[in-house]
């Protein structure tokens, strides 16, 4: 991302922690415990990451994660709280978006990110993109009513792809407007992208694979990365790369 195209002081402050985070799971209180958590949290902490991204099932309550939230806050952790796929209607994904963000309304801006919706593929419901658009707009909406200033980190459909984040994150799917805050000019908005590439080395099927098996993978990583930096350009938001890896298949 270019952290000075984005204006909002605040939202800068944020971008800073969240370039060294790492994903944590769907862990909560009542299936790993709170001594566990904090142990975890300050493995995590130590290990020099400034940011977690933790995952809130779709249809949980809207204080679901407030225990995670509290004991990361504790260790100075910034929270970017993707909400997870598998929504059954538009507007049971809306209402509890618009719960989340009242329950979390006076949590530090600075501390707490939304992220809207994780690789909206994996939802059966949501294979048509701009569906998926429409659900992440009607959202947004609701959210800003109530948090103005709140960090959201918009993706794109399928699996969050660059080529995604350039082709529906703008204003031709992004119509919302409160209070005169519309996409083009909120300055509290990242793109969000994830990047499993070369596919076929980053998640292999029945064999192991290596780079070699891909000649050209360096610019296989590099040209969806070029993608987003072009997004950041032409939207002058940041961009958060919130997955990325390989898999190691030993078969």
């Amino acid at each position: 991302g270019f952290i000075h195209a984005q204006t909002s002081p605040d939202a800068r402050a944020v971008f800073e922690k969240m370039k060294n985070g790492i994903c944590t799971g769907h862990y909560n209180d009542s299936t790993m415990g709170r001594d566990q958590i904090n142990e975890y949290l300050t493995l995590i902490k130590n290990a020099g990451f400034k940011s977690i991204r933790y995952f809130n099932e779709s249809g949980r309550p809207a204080g679901y994660a407030a225990g995670v939230i509290k004991d990361a806050f504790s260790k100075g952790l910034v929270v970017n709280l993707c909400m997870f796929s598998y929504h059954k209607d538009k507007e049971g994904y809306v209402a509890n978006w618009k719960a989340i963000a009242e329950f979390y309304k006076d949590h530090s801006e600075d501390m707490l990110v939304f992220e809207m919706i994780n690789e909206p593929r994996l939802s059966p419901k949501l294979t048509d993109r701009a569906q998926v658009m429409d659900w992440i707009n009607s959202a947004v909406t609701e959210i800003r009513k109530i948090s103005p200033n709140r960090i959201l980190l918009i993706n794109g459909p399928d699996w969050e792809s660059p080529a995604m984040l350039e082709q529906y994150v703008n204003p031709t799917y992004l119509t919302y407007n409160v209070n005169g805050t519309a996409f083009a000019n909120d300055k509290n908005v990242f793109g969000a992208i994830h990047h499993y590439e070369p596919g076929g080395y980053t998640m292999p099927k029945e064999k192991r694979n290596t780079l070699a098996d891909f000649p050209a993978w360096k610019t296989i990583v590099t040209n969806p990365l070029d993608i987003a930096a072009k997004w950041s350009q032409l939207w002058k938001k940041p961009v958060v790369l919130t997955e990325w890896g390989a898999q190691n298949n030993l078969k």
